[in-house]
């Protein structure tokens, strides 16, 4: 797991072009319920499906005054945008694989980069693309940073979660030589 730090954020990128931005590059594609993926090197796209989550999720983040909130979990991790409820990444619909990279790159550095891409050349600025890399200043124009906080509480809330399911199982563990030693001590 990645160490817990609050130092992070997000520098958000506007075009100074909307008919021209960089390519995304080499990726693999994933589809999910409310999220298409683009995984590329030090890179990671998303676009957004006709789901509530992903509108909500999307719509505007490059220019709101917002913060992301993010959960680093092995099986339920989630990202959320601090100023709408919809406004979240998590679930199988979301990608939980998918979700849990993104939630590494962005805890893994002080800065990513985050800005619309296209698919291909001459193509739509329809990607939202987190990087660790600058986008062209020929191409992009810094906007506002966006804070980003780890959600502590959920964190905690599964750590003590798993200790206590770690317990019960040694519990039930112990539980056969409980009944064996206590029906030969019976008869």
């Amino acid at each position: 797991m990645v160490p817990i730090t609050n130092c992070m954020h997000i520098q958000r990128y506007l075009t100074k072009d909307k008919a021209k931005v960089e390519v995304f590059g080499e990726h693999y594609k994933e589809h999910k319920w409310d999220f298409d993926w683009y995984i590329g090197d030090k890179k990671i796209g998303v676009t957004g499906n006709p789901s509530t989550e992903a509108e909500c999720f999307i719509g505007g983040i490059l220019v709101a005054d917002d913060e992301l909130i993010i959960t680093p979990s092995q099986k339920r991790p989630r990202i959320e945008r601090a100023s709408k409820s919809y406004a979240v990444m998590r679930g199988n619909d979301g990608g939980l694989e998918e979700i849990g990279e993104l939630v590494r790159l962005i805890q893994g550095n002080d800065v990513t980069h985050m800005y619309l891409s296209s698919d291909r050349p001459e193509g739509y600025a329809r990607i939202l693309t987190f990087s660790l890399t600058e986008p062209s200043k020929e191409l992009y124009k810094k906007g506002k940073i966006l804070p980003v906080r780890i959600d502590e509480d959920a964190v905690k809330q599964e750590l003590e979660l798993e200790q206590m399911l770690s317990r019960m199982n040694q519990s039930r563990k112990s539980l056969p030589f409980l009944q064996i030693s206590l029906f030969f001590n019976c008869n």
